[in-house]
């Protein structure tokens, strides 16, 4: 970008600031604004930063590869077929085996459910939680739900922002117009297509927040964000897309400052560095373009008198935007209903007090690195000892002939020594492989982490080597015991972020929601919406309809096929209970029925219910029926 456009921060650019605020990047108000927020910022990042060498190791061993050596290098460049040091990929089978499980106990239909506090508010809170469906399908919700769940095994730590946001964009609607002659007169009318700008489509959005950038309050625990002084993060972006926002947004300001200006950050972050095949560095530079940004977001609570924000006395909570750590390009109270921080974190290894705790796969490094210095060890001792070594009298045989390749190998002695004894013209050096035992030493290492990450063989679907036959008993045992540990973490992160998620969405949608929306009922939503509406009929759902109080239902993490095991139970006792007039009639043999289908899967049990009611009559009413011929008996009922 030409420097010639860069514009000094004295100068006046006409901007207009939000409740008459002096945010000029000279004014004493922006400069006072700034340095706390960089001084809030270094405070965090001093004890965040301390955590990153050790994530870096994690990094590296989630890759494939490990930077070769010197000899490795020179090794590859000499024959590029033999095998050089690699990282065993056994912490990344364990984060996978892990993931996969919160991955089946969370992302499933209606992410976040909710109930109505009160009978008024019942077919309020539904609709509610069918908006918010509609939303999580919409922003693809899921993807960022699961980078953060990573993130909080691989870090110890995942957090994301929610962001309430509004689509706009163009349609094209048929209109009728109409038909002018050449003297203006009406001659009829014609269709006609036309281009409208609307919103189409508003909601919650996740942001997923990179832990080497998440600068939390270091003074509260990692999982208690809401009590800590502020939250920031950093993030960037490049002018451009930020000059289009300021002429969108309201609140964005003072970007023409940013044109032309070097990108600033003194708080480092992740390694972007890209890695090729063999661990070498890839062609992308992580030099940034000349139109680069670097963004700090800071939810803080603050006194507004204290920042020359107004009068007011009583803690507020604001969000600025701190552009190249130097000028201010947003800043407004949050006036959220639910008066939090909207930053969602789950850390399932917590220990309760640490700003940053020991991730799950950090806990297991030492364990890795050992695994990976067995088998890479014994790589490089193979790979010596694989060579033939031999002690050759050059005076007795031919050198040339030995060191000649190929099949058939013919190799001379001297004409002086033809028809003499050659014992002792050449030896082989014998070759003890001190490494063989690695391979065996490295399945101790592997149940240790096994044991240590819950990421065992029944839950990653391996069966357990033996000679004699499992029975149902000892494997339905082994799976309960090793998923009960992960159903253990999965509601820890349910209390922690899900719960968290679920009221931003709800407070949310009550208080932004500005337009209807047209919602079809499916077959498996509550009957306090298939009581009113048939299924897949559409229904328009405004603000007013879901300002209702609600609870929200806690996920419990477990997963809805767990039930399986107590399948055959639970049609024995349909079975008992349908052949016993004592106990059909205490309890309900269709609701039981129902149950039986969800334990089995069935997600649209409700689309075969029938419409006809049936009422049983008394023995006497059927017997008069019988004398008069009204009821028959079924055939082979007599």
């Amino acid at each position: 970008m030409n420097d010639s456009l860069i514009e000094p921060l004295t100068k006046d650019l006409g901007y207009t600031y939000p409740d008459g605020l002096d945010l000029r990047p000279t004014s004493l108000t922006h400069r006072k604004i700034v340095e706390k927020i960089l001084a809030k910022a270094k405070s965090s990042y001093d004890v965040m930063s301390k955590r990153y060498s050790s994530w870096n190791n994690v990094d590296t061993m989630l890759t494939g590869y490990i930077e070769l050596d010197t000899g490795e290098k020179l090794l590859k460049q000499e024959d590029a077929r033999k095998p050089i040091s690699i990282v065993v990929p056994y912490s990344y089978a364990t984060l996978e085996t892990i993931l996969t499980y919160l991955v089946a106990a969370f992302m499933r239909e209606h992410l976040f459910q909710y109930e109505g506090t009160g009978p008024e508010d019942v077919k309020g809170a539904k609709l509610l939680e069918l908006v918010i469906d509609y939303q999580v399908n919409k922003f693809k919700t899921l993807l960022p739900l699961y980078v953060a769940l990573r993130d909080g095994l691989v870090y110890g730590f995942g957090a994301v922002a929610v962001k309430w946001t509004r689509k706009e964009g163009y349609v094209r609607r048929k209109a009728t117009v109409e038909k002018v002659d050449s003297q203006g007169f009406v001659v009829g009318t014609e269709e006609e297509v036309r281009k409208e700008k609307r919103i189409l489509y508003e909601g919650n959005e996740l942001i997923n927040i990179d832990p080497y950038k998440y600068l939390p309050d270091p003074n509260v625990s990692i999982h208690e964000v809401q009590k800590g002084e502020f939250v920031a993060w950093l993030d960037e972006d490049n002018i451009y897309d930020l000059l289009s926002l300021e002429n969108l947004d309201d609140s964005y300001f003072n970007c023409r400052y940013l044109i032309g200006r070097s990108m600033v950050n003194t708080f480092g972050g992740r390694d972007q560095s890209k890695r090729g095949a063999e661990g070498e560095p890839g062609i992308f530079s992580e030099t940034p373009s000349s139109s680069t940004v670097s963004l700090l977001h800071m939810y803080i609570k603050l006194i507004p008198k204290e920042f020359n924000l107004g009068e007011g006395t009583m803690p507020e909570i604001w969000l600025f935007t701190v552009a190249n750590e130097e000028i201010i390009i947003r800043a407004q109270p949050l006036n959220l209903d639910h008066c939090c921080f909207p930053v969602a974190v789950n850390s399932p290894d917590f220990d309760g007090y640490s700003a940053s705790p020991p991730s799950r796969l950090e806990i297991i490094y030492g364990l890795q690195h050992a695994l990976n210095w067995l088998f890479n060890s014994h790589i490089a001792n193979v790979r010596k000892a694989i060579n033939d070594m031999f002690v050759v009298d050059p005076s007795i045989i031919e050198i040339k002939d030995l060191i000649k390749p190929g099949p058939g190998k013919l190799i001379r002695t001297k004409r002086s020594l033809w028809g003499k004894s050659i014992d002792n013209a050449i030896k082989q050096f014998q070759v003890v492989d001190v490494t063989r035992s690695h391979i065996s030493d490295s399945g101790f290492l592997i149940d240790m982490i096994q044991r240590t990450t819950a990421a065992t063989d029944a839950t990653m679907g391996i069966v357990r080597r033996g000679s004699e036959r499992r029975t149902a008993t000892e494997y339905s045992h082994t799976m309960r015991s090793a998923v009960s540990r992960l159903e253990k973490l999965a509601k820890i992160i349910g209390l922690q972020f899900i719960s968290d998620l679920a009221l931003f969405h709800a407070s949310h949608t009550q208080q932004l929601m500005s337009k209807e929306v047209i919602m079809k009922v499916l077959g498996n939503w509550p009957d306090v919406l298939l009581n009113e509406h048939e299924v897949g009929e559409k229904v328009l759902v405004k603000p007013i309809d879901i300002a209702v109080n609600y609870d929200i239902i806690p996920k419990d993490g477990t997963l809805s096929n767990k039930g399986l095991e107590m399948v055959d139970v639970w049609l024995k006792l349909f079975s008992l209970v349908a052949n016993s007039e004592l106990l059909s009639s205490k309890f309900n043999l269709f609701k039981i029925f129902e149950h039986i289908a969800l334990l089995l899967g069935a997600k649209n049990i409700k689309d075969f219910e029938s419409n006809i009611s049936v009422t049983p009559l008394p023995e006497e009413e059927v017997a008069k029926k019988v004398e008069r011929g009204d009821i028959v008996p079924l055939a082979g009922g007599q």
